[in-house]
């Protein structure tokens, strides 16, 4: 028998912001309270965005457990503003975030942590995020990939110029290098403008090839006004942070790439050109929503 020895296995936190989707919740909880991590060195903190759904009751299913797991609840603002939310209440140096939609298989949180032993002058680590379609997206030709969130940089680890936030664990001290998540940015680049930060103060950002999960899409995520939405939102936060960060969206180009994407639709009978039609509408949206200084 082993015995484990507590230096051996830092204290972590597992920080996972939501709002009004509590049943893909509980599939993302139910994967993180079966780590293989040792439970008494990790807590699990939901950082509930203003939910109106039964996400509170969801995450009392899983209190007074081993590992721990935490609720907060604040006024929807954003995820931003549920992470820092999060991360006042959060105890490990070491926080490693998850969104909501994912699955994680039991030896994600070690290898997490032992990258971060591994790599002492990374302040950022990822995995891969490996797309899991649980239904199909009808209308498709087959030419054009689903470009749905993921990531997947190879076999090997590597420095990265990002990483996404369904699996990005962060030391405590690069949030108090360069502070707290910025409250104003939404959803798609909302992580990159922290990780942006934190690079021009010289921090680094490693992928861990070892340390992927799954993010899952429902068959109700695959519908295409699912899809459309998505997209369309996707574009506009686009614009805004390009807008900052550069390099900025050219309406022309824009207006290109919708032309071609209907001419795919027509073409081809394949909805991913309105898919990428309506991507560079949002992008177009948001460009209009930046010249007006909204």
């Amino acid at each position: 028998m082993v015995t484990e020895r507590t230096n051996d296995f830092p204290f972590v936190s597992v920080l996972v912001p939501t709002w009004n989707r509590a049943p893909i919740l509980e599939r993302a909880l139910e994967s993180l309270v079966s780590q293989s991590y040792p439970s008494h060195r990790y807590e699990v903190v939901v950082a509930d965005d203003g939910s109106s759904d039964g996400t509170r009751t969801v995450v009392s299913r899983f209190e007074g457990g081993n590992p721990n797991v935490n609720y907060v609840g604040i006024s929807h603002k954003g995820p931003n503003a549920a992470r820092n939310a999060g991360l006042s209440v959060s105890s490990g140096d070491l926080i490693c975030f998850v969104d909501d939609d994912v699955e994680a298989p039991a030896e994600w949180l070690a290898q997490l942590v032992a990258a971060a032993a591994k790599y002492p002058t990374a302040d950022c680590i990822g995995g891969p995020i490996w797309l899991r379609l649980e239904g199909r997206v009808r209308g498709t030709c087959g030419r054009e990939p689903l470009d749905e969130p993921h990531q997947d940089f190879g076999p090997t680890d590597r420095e990265t110029p990002y990483l996404v936030g369904a699996n990005m664990a962060v030391r405590r001290s690069a949030v108090e290098l360069v502070g707290e998540f910025d409250e104003a940015m939404t959803y798609w680049y909302d992580e990159i403008e922290w990780q942006r930060r934190l690079k021009a103060r010289g921090g680094k950002l490693m992928y861990v090839a070892t340390a992927g999960l799954w993010h899952r899409r429902t068959p109700s995520e695959l519908r295409l006004a699912a899809l459309l939405s998505r997209r369309l939102i996707r574009g506009r936060n686009e614009a805004k942070y390009f807008a900052m960060a550069g390099p900025p969206v050219r309406a022309g180009s824009e207006f290109g790439r919708v032309f071609r994407g209907i001419g795919h639709l027509l073409r081809r009978r394949c909805v991913m050109g309105l898919l990428h039609a309506s991507r560079s509408v949002g992008r177009l949206w948001g460009l209009l929503m930046v010249r007006r200084g909204n």
